[in-house]
């Protein structure tokens, strides 16, 4: 046999076996000795690997060993019937790789490259609150061999250590009894006095609180056997054996022993910290065995107070006699406080006494849940179409609305679909105030224990501000408005949470989900777990206006306070109309110093702020749009404010334009003949200070009728109608070039029930004048 033998001493590097990219030849063995700086740890990848193996057995092969000995721990024999992982990871400094050929078959062999770092998370003094502690390399790579490590964990005087373990997965053997070659070894006390909690491989407490200001974690490994490690987090309590502080989004609060009954004579502190401007949600996950013999819970109890302390104002005392709801703090900042007395004569029959809490911390932004989770939504907000009732054994389960919620243990189903075709199945949220909804996330189902699944691969919202007029949501592609609603796509599995933004945004007291795709089985129906984001949605001193007629928003400012007020207008249907909103100021004082007037359509970038004493001009906006009229004033006079009107009209095929540069508008059907009685408006509109110019390349229109225009073509100056009519086009002669003597401009195409014409072509612009520009134009009629 040929040998080669290599010691590869840099922090990365590579190596290949003899001849690569070639066959490697027969009868070989190779050793690559890697050893890097003491300190660092090195990881091992195979880019390549094309070995000899015969039924499943290595013929040609490569062994890695932990550490630059042949004696050391063996990691892997590797070849094509048994390929190495992706990584290889050295427990100290060093790693040994043997190749091996027979005299038969060649391979290409193999390609490795390998880097190192430096070793670090091994034990340490914490005083510092809170925190986490993981075992080294977690949770990238599995924790080394032969290592030792301690942590020491000392909080302030008076104050106690919680420990909440989230991943626990270490080396043990089970035979008749089980044993701990790796472990995590706890004690509490002072240095010289500790008492050991306990050594933990196979399973640990998921929260684990001590009686002193002071514990002490090891965390040992053997020469062998590597897995994935532990991680835990670390807080402070203000009561010994349960309790703790937390400051995070999110956490669970638990009875001492949880999944065991709690003790008697137990008494524990939670306090829950968010940030300021947050506030905190509670949600009981299970309750039971917490008896306070009547409903003022004087045995057992859970005291729920707003702030941090046992004399902050009390929220709610409870137990199975008042069993609590979902708690939502008005402030940052939560103290609960649990109680239980003895238990000896068995007061409760139940199997267990324990609870589970889940709380959430939240903003007034916009961007927050809504609460269908975490049961800020009450089972009473939500309804469906219908729901579908599963039969288990005996019993049944109604996979009704109440559990159509994102993260719950069921889901909404409806009732049984015919297959390729679906009944208009929705699930239904009631947020009993207005409220901004700035995106939906969905969920699908499994049912453990059985077959039944399904998820919602595509939806449709509807939205409503009363419950009798429904909306359907649209955004601004183009596909939405030629079928009239959105469609968002959905889950493409069972598990994950798919959220989609809503842009616009919408505001509604209600809204639907209803499915355009689902998949499901073993019965054809709608399976749906949703979530809401958004925020409370304030009028204030404004309210909801309904534009299909006239009307009027009247408003004035005041010596003693400021006035913040919102008018929301109510979507129409979208139709081949072309319904619009005209909003005309007949009176105006708002003071720039003293506050403003925004009007806008949410689903335009495009905001229009208005202050001073002039009237702003007329404006026109998408009836099918949520609009919003919104008014900040400060104190001031009470003459101060505004007198808007508004109304409706259908601009049929017309439609508003706002002219930035150059663009087209054809009469219907062009370069066909345009079609008998249609009336098409046009809103130009432009910059303040600019003016917009039409000019007609074709035009071809019924004659008129002695000095009478059948169909005809006119121009007026301003938004509304009706205005005095500049200019009126008929026949086949071009009109010159018209130029407008402001920013806004009305165009109407109007064609009787008669004689049609090929229709006109025209081209509109900007116009930048240098002096006082007027309408212009040498024809009149043709």
């Amino acid at each position: 046999f040929l040998g080669c033998k290599f010691t590869l001493t840099q922090n990365r590097g590579t190596f290949q076996t003899p001849n690569f990219p070639e066959k490697y030849p027969n009868g070989v063995q190779c050793i690559w000795n890697i050893k890097v700086q003491v300190g660092r740890f090195v990881l091992l990848s195979f880019d390549t690997f094309v070995l000899e193996s015969f039924n499943g057995k290595c013929i040609d092969m490569v062994e890695v060993k932990d550490g630059s000995k042949s004696t050391d721990q063996l990691l892997g024999t590797f070849c094509n019937a048994s390929l190495p992982p992706k990584v290889i990871t050295s427990s100290s400094n060093s790693l040994r790789i043997w190749f091996f050929s027979d005299m038969t078959d060649a391979y290409r062999g193999f390609n490795a490259s390998y880097i190192s770092q430096w070793e670090k998370g091994c034990g340490g003094s914490v005083t510092d609150f809170p925190g986490r502690i993981s075992s080294p390399r977690y949770p990238d790579y599995p924790y080394p061999n032969s290592m030792l490590c301690d942590w020491t964990i000392s909080a302030p005087r008076n104050k106690f250590i919680r420990l909440e373990v989230y991943d626990f997965k270490v080396e043990f053997r089970c035979g008749g009894k089980c044993t701990c070659p790796d472990r995590l070894q706890l004690w509490d006390g002072p240095e010289f006095n500790e008492t050991e909690l306990g050594s933990f491989c196979v399973t640990i407490l998921k929260v684990i609180v001590s009686k002193t200001n002071r514990m002490r974690l090891r965390f040992a490994t053997n020469e062998e056997g590597r897995f994935e490690g532990f991680r835990l987090s670390y807080t402070t309590s203000v009561t010994p054996s349960c309790g703790g502080d937390f400051t995070g989004k999110s956490g669970s609060i638990i009875s001492p022993n949880y999944p065991r009954s709690f003790p008697s004579f137990s008494d524990c502190v939670w306090r829950v910290k968010a940030p300021i401007g947050r506030y905190i949600s509670l949600r009981f996950q299970e309750f039971t065995g917490i008896n306070g013999t009547n409903s003022k819970c004087l045995v057992d109890s859970i005291e729920i107070r707003e702030g941090h302390s046992s004399e902050a104002p009390l929220i709610g005392r409870y137990c199975i006699q008042n069993i609590p709801p979902v708690i939502v703090s008005k402030g940052h900042k939560m103290y609960i406080y649990f109680k239980s007395r003895c238990h000896e004569f068995k007061v409760t029959a139940q199997k267990h006494r324990r609870f589970k809490a889940l709380f959430l911390t939240h903003t007034t932004e916009c961007n927050e849940t809504i609460g269908l989770e975490d049961g800020r939504v009450k089972n009473s907000q939500l309804s469906a179409s219908s729901y579908y009732t599963l039969q288990l054994g005996r019993g049944q389960l109604h996979l009704s609305p109440w559990h159509g919620r994102v993260g719950n243990a069921y889901s909404w189903c409806s009732q049984a679909q015919t297959p390729n075709r679906m009944i208009d199945e929705y699930l239904q949220v009631d947020l009993l105030k207005l409220t901004d909804i700035t995106a939906i996330a969905t969920q699908g189902y499994r049912l453990l224990g059985t077959a039944y699944m399904g998820y919602v691969s595509n939806y449709r919202l509807q939205y409503t501000y009363d419950g009798s007029h429904w909306i359907p949501y649209m955004n601004n592609i183009k596909n939405s408005t030629r079928r009239g609603y959105t469609e968002f796509r959905g889950n493409s599995n069972l598990t994950d949470i798919k959220k989609n933004l809503l842009k616009p945004s919408i505001v509604a007291r209600r809204i639907r989900i209803f499915p355009t795709g689902y998949q499901s089985i073993p019965v054809h129906h709608v399976c749906l777990r949703a979530e809401l984001y958004g925020c409370r949605y304030n009028l204030a001193c404004g309210s909801i206006i309904t534009p299909a007629k006239q009307s009027k928003i009247s408003v004035r400012g005041s010596d003693r306070q400021t006035k913040e007020c919102t008018w929301l207008s109510i979507p129409s249907q979208p139709s081949p109309q072309n319904e619009v909103i005209t909003f005309h100021f007949t009176y105006f004082d708002v003071p720039c110093k003293h506050g403003h007037v925004i009007l806008l359509a949410r689903d335009d970038t495009q905001i229009q702020k208005f202050c001073g004493a002039d009237p702003p001009q007329v404006s026109s906006l998408p009836a099918t749009s949520q609009i919003m009229v919104k008014l900040k004033l400060t104190k001031g006079a009470a003459v101060w404010g505004f007198d808007l009107k508004y109304r409706t009209e259908y601009l049929g095929c017309g439609e508003i334009i706002r002219v930035t540069e150059s663009g087209t508008v054809t009469s219907p059907n062009y370069p066909l003949s345009y079609d008998n009685d249609q009336t098409c408006t046009w809103l130009f509109s432009s910059e303040p200070g600019s003016k917009i110019t039409l000019r007609f390349l074709e035009f071809d229109l019924q004659p008129a009728n002695g000095s009478e225009c059948l169909d005809f073509v006119q121009i007026q100056e301003g938004r509304l109608n009706p205005t005095t009519v500049l200019k009126k086009f008929c026949g086949n002669s071009v009109p010159n070039q018209v130029v407008s003597t402001s920013n806004h401009l009305r165009f109407t195409f109007h064609s009787d029930n008669t004689t049609n014409g090929k229709g006109f072509f025209l081209e509109y612009g900007l116009y930048l004048p240098t002096g006082n520009g007027s309408l212009s134009s040498q024809d009149q009629s043709g």
